[in-house]
């Protein structure tokens, strides 16, 4: 017996692939990294395809899978070029909220599919050329109304993991603690450190690793000698 996606109407938080129930090929980004495009699982590198779904407000971001360097920093889903038909789904380091909704059809009855709107808008994630296996090929924006195939997504769980681990979208590449780390500073006052924990899935899969990081910030006074 498979185990939903959803709980209380939400999508749970984790990792996916994003794959096309028409071509059956999977979102990744094209070689200039900036938009989206379809790719089958031969083209598909270890760790690529993959996407972090997390909540944000009454929708998610989705965000490549992977973390985030000061040369490559994160990329999630957004628009960058215009809102409209045609348009490419893009990535951008600044999230942005997708809403990710359940299909509700009979042609589709025991299947857990999903359409991806861009806000409160009938504007979905599309597959160009009527869902083209073709390697590349373009994930767009296109109105919907009539549930065509080649805009309908399934989410493919990577791992069991939760990413609701206390943190929020960042705007400077990386998810952050939401409370304040512990700090302390000794009595000279040259020295202060501040310790704070990351929680990851662990490799398995299964269940979590906690990680206390501590950073040291060295200070030094200096006297002016007129």
């Amino acid at each position: 017996m498979s185990t939903s996606l959803f709980q209380g109407g939400r999508l749970k938080a984790g990792t996916y692939k994003i794959r096309n129930i028409v071509s059956r090929t999977y979102v990744d980004t094209k070689d200039d990294v900036r938009e989206l495009c379809g790719r089958p699982l031969t083209a598909l590198e270890d760790g690529r395809g993959e996407w972090e779904i997390l909540p944000l407000g009454k929708g998610y971001t989705i965000r490549k899978a992977g973390g985030s360097t000061v040369a490559q920093p994160d990329q999630y889903c957004t628009m960058l070029d215009g809102i409209g038909k045609g348009y490419a789904v893009s990535v951008s380091e600044l999230p942005v909220a997708w809403k990710i909704h359940t299909v509700e059809d009979t042609r589709y009855q025991g299947f857990e599919y999903v359409r991806i709107l861009w806000g409160s808008t009938n504007k979905v994630w599309d597959l160009a050329q009527w869902g083209s296996e073709s390697n590349g090929t373009k994930v767009q924006l296109m109105e919907d109304s009539k549930l065509e195939p080649c805009r309908i997504w399934e989410l493919v769980p990577v791992r069991s993991n939760n990413l609701a681990r206390n943190s929020t979208p960042s705007f400077f590449g990386a998810q952050r603690e939401a409370s304040a780390p512990p700090y302390e500073e000794n009595d000279g006052g040259h020295c202060s450190t501040c310790s704070h924990l990351i929680t990851e899935p662990s490799d398995d899969g299964f269940g979590t690793t906690v990680t206390e990081v501590t950073t040291v910030t060295t200070r030094t006074k200096f006297r002016l000698v007129d």
